[in-house]
């Protein structure tokens, strides 16, 4: 059955075919922002908690022969230049995130993929289901723990050069929610068609 969405926010110009019908439609899950969020916010806390941790211990080293007043004013400042810089990026990266997922839509048909993404530039793919090779579903911690996952689709591309072979583009579907089943839901479409196709 298919997912029921909103279609007054649809931005996909996707015209059902005859003899196609849908399977799912929508966007990412709007808590991908907040794996995002977590993953861009551990990513940046180790990172600024090593460059502090280097910071205060050359710090402490220059000033091991003087008084520590001046020592300790400089490293309270660069803490919080530090910490206004990590804010800022974390901002600005959920802010990011926001924008792509708006304007992400998502829409798998019984023969077609269509992912729709551009929070500046819009970009709509169209993949159909005879020239997928490879679904792949991965989650990483955070979305783990929000019930998310990306799934990749690899399909085949233009030739290369001669005497190249065949360049194979990947494109992905991101922070779907697990519950939504449209991994199974994908595979369920196209393992048969993959499975004709070998067998020719």
């Amino acid at each position: 059955m298919a997912k029921k969405a909103d279609r007054k926010r649809s931005p996909t110009p996707l015209e059902i075919l005859p003899g196609e019908s849908l399977v799912w439609e929508g966007p990412p899950s709007p808590r991908g922002v907040l794996a995002v969020g977590l993953t861009s916010l551990l990513q940046a806390g180790l990172i600024a908690l090593a460059a502090l941790l280097l910071f205060s211990l050359a710090t402490l080293a220059d000033s091991a022969a003087e008084e520590a007043g001046p020592a300790s004013s400089l490293l309270q400042g660069v803490m919080a230049i530090v910490g206004i810089v990590f804010g800022a990026f974390i901002l600005a990266v959920v802010v990011w995130v926001w924008l792509r997922n708006r304007s992400a839509w998502y829409v798998v048909t019984t023969e077609r993929i269509c992912i729709r993404t551009g929070a500046l530039q819009k970009t709509i793919v169209s993949i159909d289901l005879d020239k997928i090779i490879l679904v792949k579903a991965t989650e990483n911690l955070a979305q783990r723990l929000l019930g998310l996952q990306s799934i990749e689709l690899t399909h085949a591309g233009w030739p290369g050069s001669p005497g190249k072979a065949v360049w194979f583009n990947p494109c992905e579907l991101q922070n779907v929610a697990v519950s939504d089943g449209l991994y199974g839901r994908i595979v369920n479409q196209w393992l048969p068609r993959d499975n004709r196709a070998a067998d020719r």
